[in-house]
């Protein structure tokens, strides 16, 4: 699944929390472990995304964490 991961990310750039869960069928909790593994060997970041309303979202996407937090390859 690491490997895939690191796979995923080089091909697409950057992906967020809920993509990269949805890739592998899980849910978006259980795939951060595996994630925080590849941040501790720096081989990922994490990247959070600003809204685009200010802070004012009611139900958009930028109002679930899983959409707002990325991941890319880097350390």
């Amino acid at each position: 699944m690491l490997t895939e991961i690191l796979e995923l990310l080089e091909k697409h750039g950057r992906l967020s929390l809920r993509e990269l869960a949805g890739y592998f069928g899980m849910e978006p909790a259980a795939l951060e472990p595996v994630l925080d593994v590849l941040m501790r060997k720096e081989r990922i970041r994490a990247v959070s995304a600003e809204c685009s309303t200010a802070g004012s979202c009611k139900g958009c996407s930028c109002s679930s964490r899983e959409d707002m937090l990325s991941f890319e390859i880097g350390g």
